[in-house]
């Protein structure tokens, strides 16, 4: 599906990206959507309490960029968590947009349940990582770095990656997965081309 859309109150994030709200005429309903114009992603996070089509998104480039051409709009098939359902999601670079969406859509019944996200961070996201204040068990100690987004959920959060970095895993997620998937964990996937 081809939709136009229009962007409206363009914020600066870190690390050159750029957050504004869009309207569009995405459904609710599917928490998780892809959009591309030309090849520039876009990144629809959630939508707004006060409006039935704007979005709060997220780009890597300033909106003023972004051709003006229709985007192409595909939904992403997600699982609902089940109810007291131990949740882990496995993120790759963007994907961890993607799976913030899919948290703030469902993050009133994972709070009845577990969750947890462990991602590979080896681009330039939107978040400058910090320490988490919440403690992980099966994880090295010095594997700390967080996001304030994620804290303020009270969702706990660890990040992978490639190169060596303050508070990182310097390997993959799906390392750190492991025991928590051999303690029954179910992983959700998001990656970057999801």
């Amino acid at each position: 599906m081809n939709q136009t859309l229009e962007f409206a109150n363009t914020e600066p994030l870190p690390n050159g990206w750029f957050q504004f709200t869009m309207q569009t005429t995405l459904a609710p309903d599917s928490p998780v959507w892809q959009l591309r114009i030309q090849q520039v992603a876009v990144y629809p996070l959630w939508p707004l309490a006060d409006s039935t089509n704007s979005w709060l998104a997220c780009c890597a480039t300033s909106p003023e960029n972004i051709p003006d051409q229709p985007a192409t709009v595909r939904a992403i098939d997600t699982a609902s968590p089940g109810k007291g359902a131990k949740t882990m999601v496995l993120a790759s670079d963007e994907g961890l947009l993607q799976a913030i969406a899919w948290l703030a859509a469902h993050r009133s019944s994972l709070e009845q349940g577990e969750v947890l996200v462990l991602a590979d961070w080896n681009t330039t996201l939107p978040f400058q990582p910090q320490p988490s204040l919440m403690v992980l068990p099966h994880l090295p100690h010095e594997v700390t770095a967080s996001i304030s987004l994620l804290e303020d959920w009270k969702i706990p959060a660890r990040f992978a990656s490639r190169h060596w970095r303050p508070g990182f895993f310097e390997g993959s997620a799906r390392t750190l997965a492991a025991p928590y998937m051999a303690e029954g964990w179910q992983p959700l996937v998001f990656t970057a081309t999801t």
